[in-house]
């Protein structure tokens, strides 16, 4: 995937309706509304991970589609395991794991 794909864009034109949201989002929240200002691109194997640091979202794809999209809050970090199938990422006193293989999601508070 080229970072390009994502300039200009908003999360809803890079999600589709089989994407899974895994974060609880505050109540009336559009997050396919949300602009992509912050491209942020990693790729490893058959998984890339897209993460923009302003908003604080991370959408993770595999075989190009997108499968899961999260939210950190003052997003850190981001890396993928591809051996593992896993993306974590960490916040501001958060740890996130996402697992490609069942969808599974957590986020644990470090504080």
């Amino acid at each position: 995937m080229d970072k390009s794909l994502f300039e200009g864009k908003t999360i809803g034109d890079i999600i589709d309706d089989d994407t899974k949201i895994l974060s609880k989002l505050r109540e009336g929240f559009d997050v396919r509304a949300e602009k992509i200002t912050d491209v942020w691109l990693r790729e490893d194997g058959p998984y890339t991970v897209f993460s923009d640091f302003n908003s604080g979202f991370v959408v993770c794809f595999k075989d190009g589609e997108p499968r899961a999209l999260f939210y950190v809050y003052d997003l850190e970090h981001v890396a993928i395991n591809a051996k593992r199938g896993m993306v974590t990422a960490r916040g501001h006193e958060t740890n996130h794991e996402y697992w490609f293989d069942d969808d599974e999601y957590s986020e644990k508070h470090t504080r």
